[in-house]
């Protein structure tokens, strides 16, 4: 279902999207146990639910039996960059959500994804402290959201490609201009990073995915729509 040179986007809105506790994991269930909201543990539910199934249609498991490997690759605890183990390392997978939807990108290279809610009402003007100063230089008042917003995408993506989460400097870490094709102009160590970034929009979300030493990628964009009719692994 996935080659070398492809990426396959696959997309739920949190309030519509079926959740099955049944298929989680005692891990998953904990992690959603000590979230305070209802909101909050309901947005867990579907985002593990929807993970689980798309998934079951790359490992051939049931949504179940997939083991996913949450411990952190530093210190050990279960707050890492998840990925499969054993026959099913080689797919590899990422996932972001916000207040409504969730994201779930698939590669057979190192992934990272972030999306953002361009009509959430929240104030984005902390992120303009995130920036370098070329960067700063590109901001207006008539593009602030869109531009801060891209900005802040493509850097999550990056980190969470790399496994590394917010732990460098992300001023020292500047990307092309907003409105311009994405890539990495400077990294904190001065690491050359191969790499590939694509910016994508679905309905109100913006988004930006990336990979690591990969071929160029060919991205394909599913909605959670395009599974009803689709076999998954009891």
């Amino acid at each position: 279902m996935l080659s070398k040179n492809e990426c396959h986007i696959w997309w739920a809105k949190l309030d519509t999207y079926g959740k099955d506790c049944n298929n989680l994991s005692e891990e998953e269930l904990q992690r959603i146990k000590r979230l305070r909201f209802k909101k909050d543990k309901d947005n867990a539910i579907v985002t593990f639910t929807f993970l689980r199934d798309i998934l079951a249609l790359y490992t051939a498991d049931s949504p179940k039996n997939i083991e996913i490997n949450r411990d952190c690759k530093t210190c050990g605890e279960p707050h890492g960059k998840p990925y499969l183990t054993g026959k099913n390392q080689k797919i590899k997978f990422n996932v972001s959500h916000t207040c409504k939807y969730v994201v779930i990108g698939v590669s057979l290279d190192e992934i990272g994804i972030d999306i953002e809610n361009l009509t959430q009402n929240k104030d984005f003007d902390f992120l303009f402290n995130t920036l370098s100063d070329n960067e700063k230089k590109t901001i207006t008042k008539a593009n602030k959201t869109m531009a801060l917003l891209k900005y802040w995408t493509r850097k999550e993506s990056i980190v969470k490609a790399l496994g590394i989460g917010l732990n460098i400097d992300l001023t020292r870490l500047e990307v092309s201009d907003w409105d311009k094709q994405p890539y990495i102009i400077n990294f904190p160590d001065k690491t050359q990073l191969q790499h590939q970034m694509v910016d994508f929009q679905i309905e109100d979300m913006i988004g930006s995915v990336t990979f690591l030493n990969c071929e160029k990628k060919a991205i394909s964009i599913y909605s959670s729509e395009e599974l009803d009719g689709v076999t998954v692994p009891d």
